[in-house]
């Protein structure tokens, strides 16, 4: 019986998603499950990534959902559970990696298309002013903007030069992550579902 672990505190869960797993349960430190999901939601604080804060939105200190999540996070890796990102789930999965993040774009809202490292195009929703920034990690760039998107970046001691490619799927394996910048659970098109599935269900029974 697979189990997916989810933490109710920001966008919701693709029920495609919840579908894949013989049971859904709100996650504890002392739960099995083989997967968790982490949601969309807020900027992550910039301590979680070893950076001062330049350019996010967050107060002086991490918030409660930050130490939640990364808690999980970590439950998630001493387990062998696969962790599942959305938008900002994405992103920490991408901090807690070892990555960081651009803590601030500017204009990247709405539906676009990305490309694939297996040559499909397909309309994504992904809306967001922060970014994850793998280039300095170990990492599997699974999808990317079909073109810039955001019009400025801003953050500490970010590589513009690195900007060409906006990444919108990655998978950590330091960690065992999937990170899918776009929200599922928006449904802008089949292929942003039918690749989000496939992708999971791979790392499911790898």
């Amino acid at each position: 019986m697979k189990i997916l672990a989810t933490l109710p505190l920001g966008t919701g869960v693709a029920k495609e998603i919840a579908d894949m797993f013989d049971k859904v349960i709100t996650w504890n430190a002392d739960a099995k499950y083989d997967a968790i999901l982490l949601e969309g939601g807020a900027d992550i604080h910039p301590s979680l990534y070893n950076n001062p804060n330049t350019d996010s939105f967050v107060n002086d200190a991490p918030s409660r959902r930050d130490l939640v999540e990364r808690d999980a996070v970590l439950d998630a890796i001493q387990k062998n559970a696969l962790i599942i990102g959305v938008c900002r789930g994405a992103q920490l999965a991408c901090a807690l990696a070892g990555g960081k993040l651009v803590q601030h774009v500017d204009n990247h809202g709405g539906s676009h298309d990305v490309e694939t490292n297996t040559g499909d195009i397909f309309t994504v929703s992904s809306v967001h002013h922060q970014q994850m920034y793998p280039w300095d990690v170990d990492h599997e760039l699974l999808a990317w903007s079909s073109e810039r998107i955001s019009s400025v970046y801003r953050g500490h001691e970010i590589d513009n030069s690195k900007h060409q490619l906006e990444p919108e799927a990655v998978f950590f394996p330091k960690i065992n992550a999937l990170a899918f910048q776009w929200h599922p659970e928006w449904y802008a098109s089949e292929g942003e579902i039918d690749f989000t599935i496939s992708k999971i269900k791979e790392k499911l029974h790898e």
